[in-house]
């Protein structure tokens, strides 16, 4: 494993918010991100994202205009009222879907933010930012910005330890828009980008548990992470998201119970024997 895609598996974990309420399950949709839709997504702020990651989440850096949403990392306010973003020196935006959202293809439209100690987020995840377990379960698509040729996919499952792969892109994503996908069902995961698969698991311990949908840019100034993810010097980026998108897996009828069969054997049985009354 490369070591950027070791700090990636210790750091992912620590970027979700960090409440999470009974929330419903999601259904199909694609979101165009023409504008803001407060039904389907909250915009997190006033939370610090714990260290190393030095930023605080604010509502005003996850905004929409001319077809697509931005997620800007800048100094604003923080180099002026610190307290004003969580106490960190950097604010940046997160975007969290408000329902849960079970097997699926997850799909997102982007360009990844540039620079040293900066990456962008593409996710699901479930549970609650804990200290001591993290999130119980995460499937997650990654780009750091000191590196934009390649992406890094991870799991996370409550009986594994969160894993990541390395995958070499062609190309450079911050450069221009491209689709990441990861398509999730029982026992299997894969992942696609522009819908070519980049790479696929099948009979390991994947994640089972719906999940929240996670889209954010994030940085690092200091400490180990530093090392291979470089360190952010305040200059400003931003990752643009062009549409989110969920397709559910069409479920699959369940047999019907042999009480509701009997019960339905006795009444057309019934209603042949009224006939023949009625016929006598």
């Amino acid at each position: 494993m490369k070591p950027v895609a070791r700090t990636l598996r210790s750091l992912v974990w620590l970027l979700l918010p960090l409440s999470v309420g009974a929330h419903a399950a999601g259904t199909s949709f694609v979101d165009g991100l023409d504008a803001f839709d407060s039904s389907r997504w909250t915009r997190t702020h006033g939370v610090a994202a714990p260290d190393p990651i030095d930023v605080g989440w604010r509502s005003t850096h996850v905004s929409f205009g001319s077809g697509e949403m931005s997620l800007r990392l800048n100094t604003w306010p923080c180099s002026v009222a610190q307290e004003q973003c969580a106490g960190q020196p950097n604010a940046s935006g997160q975007l969290v879907s408000n329902d849960s959202y079970g097997f699926g293809t997850y799909s997102a439209t982007f360009r990844a933010a540039s620079g040293a100690g900066v990456v962008t987020d593409f996710m699901k995840y479930s549970g609650t930012l804990n200290a001591a377990t993290g999130p119980t379960d995460l499937i997650g698509m990654h780009i750091a910005g000191n590196d934009t040729s390649t992406l890094f996919v991870s799991y996370l499952s409550s009986t594994a330890g969160l894993t990541t792969q390395s995958i070499a892109l062609g190309f450079d994503a911050s450069a221009g828009m491209h689709t990441y996908a990861f398509s999730w069902v029982a026992g299997s995961l894969s992942w696609s980008v522009d819908g070519q698969s980049v790479h696929t698991l099948s009979g390991v311990d994947v994640p089972d548990e719906q999940g929240r949908i996670v889209a954010d840019v994030w940085a690092v100034e200091s400490g180990s992470a530093t090392s291979v993810l470089g360190s952010y010097v305040r200059g400003g980026a931003t990752a643009t998201f062009d549409s989110i998108s969920y397709t559910a897996v069409s479920p699959v009828p369940e047999p019907a119970p042999m009480a509701m069969l009997f019960a339905g054997l006795g009444v057309l049985g019934w209603q042949q024997r009224r006939r023949g009354r009625t016929s006598a």
